[in-house]
C-alpha cells in the first residue's frame, strides 16, 4: 500500500521517507502520507466516451475477494450525541432505526472533536495541520474514507432514511455497498471491508489534491476533494475509466455492470425514498431542516458547524 505506514515497517518507513509521526500514530496500524503523491499519477486512466461497453478490471475483484468480512460497526458523526433523543422524522425514521435494527452491530455517534483526533492520528504530520484548518464537511469526508479503510463497518449521513436491517442486505461475501445516485456514486452511505482499494485510492487523491491547493478556500473544493475524489477512485479502480460526475449514460452502465458482481459488491439506483437500505415510500416531507433548527446548526459550506453551547 504506497505511502501507507504498517505497523512493524513503521520505523524504516519514517527513516526512508522522512515522515513525521506524533506519539500516538506509532501505535496505529494506518498512517496515511500525502508526501510525493501525484494527483496526475492517481487519475492515470482512460476518458469514458458514449457507448463504451464498462468492463471490471480482474484485479479489483480480486482484491476485493481477500478482504476480510465486513466489521460490525456503524458510525455516524455529528456534534452531539444527543442528538439519538431527537424526535424529529429525519432521526425517527433514519438514525433510531438504523441502532435499533442492528442490535449485533456495535455503533457510535462521533463528535466534532472525535473526527478531529482519528484524523491527526491516521495522517502524516503536515497532512493534518492542513486538514485541521478545513471546514467540518472536508474533514468528514475524508474521515469516513480513513475509517472505512483502516477499520471497516458502516456509515451513513444523520439525513438518510433507514429501514432495511443490514443482514438483509449483506451477504458472507459482501465486501462492499456501492449505491449510485443522479449525480454520482453516493458517498454519504458507505460500506466496506477494512483495506478497500478503492478507498486507498481515494484517500490518496483527496490528500494530494488538499496539498495542491493548500490553505485557499472555497466551497467547490468540498466536492472537488470529497465527492469527486471517491468518484474519481472508484471508477478509475474498477473500470479503469472516469469522466465527468452527472454523465448519466456512466451512471447507468456503471450500475449494470458492478451488478454482475453481487453479492461480492451491492449497488442500488437511488432516489430519496427508496434507499439501499431503506424502502419509505410517500417521505418526501421528510427533511434535515427541523434537525438543523433544533440544534442550531450551520450550513456545511461553513468553517465549523458546532454552534455555541446552548
Amino acid at each position: 500500500m504506497a505511502n501507507i505506514v504498517v505497523n512493524t515497517f513503521l520505523f524504516n518507513a519514517v527513516m526512508m521517507t522522512g515522515l513525521r509521526l506524533n506519539n500516538q500514530q506509532v501505535l496505529n496500524k494506518c498512517v496515511f502520507n500525502g508526501q510525493g503523491l501525484s494527483t496526475a499519477a492517481l487519475l492515470k486512466g482512460k476518458r469514458y466516451r458514449q457507448l463504451m461497453k464498462l468492463e471490471m478490471q480482474p484485479d479489483i475483484i480480486a482484491r476485493l475477494k481477500e478482504l476480510p468480512p465486513i466489521t460490525n460497526k456503524i458510525h455516524v458523526t455529528f456534534p452531539y450525541r444527543e442528538i439519538v433523543n431527537s424526535t424529529t422524522d429525519i432521526v425517527k425514521y433514519g438514525l433510531k432505526q438504523l441502532f435499533d435494527f442492528n442490535p449485533d452491530w456495535e455503533h457510535k455517534v462521533w463528535l466534532d472533536d472525535d473526527v478531529d483526533a482519528y484524523l491527526r492520528d491516521h495522517l502524516a504530520v503536515e497532512d493534518w495541520e492542513l486538514v485541521s484548518k478545513a471546514g467540518y464537511a472536508e474533514k468528514s469526508d475524508l474521515w469516513r474514507m480513513l475509517l472505512l479503510f483502516c477499520e471497516g463497518g458502516f456509515y451513513q449521513d444523520v439525513d438518510r432514511l433507514y429501514n432495511i436491517p443490514l443482514s438483509k442486505v449483506l451477504e458472507p461475501e459482501t465486501k462492499m455497498l456501492l449505491p449510485t445516485n443522479g449525480a454520482d456514486i453516493s458517498q454519504d452511505l458507505m460500506c466496506s471491508a477494512a483495506g478497500n482499494p478503492i478507498f486507498e485510492k481515494a484517500i490518496q487523491l483527496n490528500l494530494a489534491r488538499r496539498r495542491e491547493v493548500r490553505d485557499k478556500k472555497d466551497p467547490g473544493l468540498v466536492i472537488w476533494m470529497g465527492p469527486d475524489a471517491y468518484w474519481s477512485a472508484a471508477t478509475l479502480s474498477l473500470f479503469g475509466v472516469t469522466t465527468n460526475r452527472g454523465d448519466q449514460g456512466f451512471l447507468d452502465s456503471i450500475h449494470n455492470t458492478v451488478s454482475r458482481f453481487d453479492p461480492l459488491i451491492k449497488t442500488k439506483k437511488e432516489s430519496w425514498c427508496h434507499l439501499i437500505v431503506s424502502e419509505h415510500p410517500n417521505c418526501e416531507g421528510i427533511s434535515k431542516e427541523p434537525l438543523d433548527r433544533e440544534f442550531h446548526l450551520k450550513h456545511w459550506t461553513k468553517l465549523e458547524r458546532q454552534p455555541e453551547k446552548k
